[in-house]
């Protein structure tokens, strides 16, 4: 869990832990969308989830993601805020942010994150 010094959680929301496919992707210049690759989250919130991959992405980058919550798969937008090594030239974890959640995202977003809190996750 990210906590500040003083022990205080700083996440703004709460973190579920699931392990959900994630395609992510570039747009290029000419409007195109450039896949990068897949990954898996590790846990998910209402302004983010953090994920592996087997990539390194650069740290402040703004990639789309294709995130399938409940039924229905969804295009998002998000900024990689955190990144670690575990393994050299093999796995990667990433913190990632999202930006401007279309609305129908967000309610989906919610109700899936309220269908998939467990015990053990973050309140």
């Amino acid at each position: 869990m990210s906590r500040e010094k003083n022990g205080r959680n700083r996440r703004r929301s709460p973190r579920v832990r699931l392990a959900n496919l994630v395609g992510y992707s570039y747009k290029t210049e000419e409007g195109t969308y450039s896949h990068l690759g897949t990954a898996h989250t590790l846990d998910l919130s209402e302004s983010g989830f953090c994920m592996r991959t087997r990539e390194p992405l650069p740290l402040g980058s703004e990639l789309s993601f294709d995130l399938k919550l409940g039924g229905e798969l969804h295009r998002l937008r998000g900024r990689i805020v955190r990144g670690e090594e575990l393994d050299p030239d093999r796995a990667y974890e990433f913190g990632v942010r999202f930006l401007d959640l279309p609305e129908k995202a967000v309610t989906d977003l919610r109700l899936y994150l309220s269908m998939k809190r467990g015990p053990g996750d973050d309140e």
